[in-house]
Formats: structure tokens, C-alpha cells, sequence
């Protein structure tokens, strides 16, 4: 099933995947590894931060960063979703959002017991 989702251009362009898919179609890019709850998911993210993120920004190492409140609640999912989450920023190429998955997913599994 055929899902069609727009965004607008301050969106796209947090998306490295997006902005050379578009170099290259300027229609419609197809992105068949990210279900569409996910990626709605991933365009909420990126809406709240598509004033406050720049490409300099998006090089720069997420685990200095304070996290934000936003992110904080925003990121409050299950493990499963929060995996989805982050294999869908790193398809689509947004290092911030992934970086924060990744310090996340880290922070979760560091109090868990390696042992049965």
C-alpha cells in the first residue's frame, strides 16, 4: 500500500537522504524501509526543530549536547519504537535525531544487566 506524505522544504532539507533524492528525482521519493507511523514519527522531530537546526549543527556530535525538554518527552517511547526511530534517521541521514536515539537507546540499556 502506496502511502503519500508531504512535507515542506525546511523539513526535506534535515534530511540528507531527501535533499540528494531530490537532486536527482525532484518528485516524489520513494522510502520503502520506514513504515509510515515511523515516519511520521520522525517528521514531528523535525518540524519542532526546523528553526534551531543548522548544517553545522547537524555535523556536531549529539552526546555534547543538553538535551532538550521537547527531545526528552518527545523520546519517552518503547524500545522498539525508539530502534525504529533511530534505523529511520540513519536512512534518511538526520545525525541529530540519531545521535539522540543512539544517547538514548545507550542510556536505557546502560542500567540493564547483561546476565539472566
Amino acid at each position: 500500500m502506496l502511502c503519500v506524505v508531504t512535507i515542506a522544504w525546511d523539513i526535506a532539507t534535515q534530511s540528507i537522504f531527501i535533499m540528494d533524492q531530490l537532486e536527482i528525482c525532484r518528485e516524489a521519493i520513494p522510502i520503502h524501509n520506514i513504515n509510515h507511523s515511523v515516519l511520521t514519527k520522525v517528521i514531528e522531530w523535525c518540524e519542532h526543530h526546523k528553526n534551531d537546526l543548522t548544517p553545522a549543527d547537524a555535523k556536531m556530535d549529539y552526546e555534547d549536547r543538553e538535551i532538550a525538554e521537547w527531545d526528552k518527552t518527545f523520546i519517552q517511547v518503547d524500545q522498539e519504537l525508539l530502534i525504529e526511530i533511530i534505523l529511520a534517521a540513519n536512512y534518511l541521514d538526520i545525525q541529530p535525531l540519531l545521535g539522540l536515539g543512539c544517547r538514548t537507546l545507550f542510556q536505557t540499556l546502560k542500567g540493564k544487566s547483561g546476565s539472566r
